[in-house]
């Protein structure tokens, strides 16, 4: 069994850069790395929810991110405040990742469930679970 993720830090570039160049292919997003302070950010974070939560985190800063690079603002709330925990913030950035994938492909919610990488059944029961309408 490895480590937790918080006790493995020399991994934790490696995993979001590996995750990055998965999701720049799915997203077809010209993205390459992190800027200075979301790699410290990143970095420095403890990561209570381990490879999973790190790879959700890449997911939203390609979903959010608008240049070629991630910066602070793309990366989920948990990172940026992470004093006030995963749990809070875990429904707010779930929805706030499926309203801008709706949004970027138009509203359509088959082509968004197609970008964020999740069959049409999870994504509808997040949508009824999250109560998002047509936002």
């Amino acid at each position: 069994m490895l480590s937790p993720l918080r006790d493995r830090r020399n991994d934790v570039l490696v995993l979001f850069n590996a995750y990055l160049d998965h999701y720049r292919q799915l997203f077809e997003k010209p993205v390459r790395r992190l800027d200075d302070g979301a790699t410290k950010l990143v970095t420095d974070y403890g990561w209570p929810g381990n490879v999973r939560e790190l790879k959700n985190a890449v997911e939203f800063a390609m979903v959010r991110v608008k240049t070629d690079e991630i910066t602070t603002s793309d990366l989920p709330p948990e990172i940026l405040r992470p004093e006030l925990g995963l749990t809070q913030f875990g429904r707010d950035a779930d929805r706030e990742r499926i309203i801008a994938a709706l949004r970027t492909v138009g509203g359509n919610r088959k082509a968004a469930a197609e970008y964020l990488g999740m069959s049409r059944a999870t994504f509808y029961r997040r949508l009824n679970a999250l109560k998002i309408i047509d936002d």
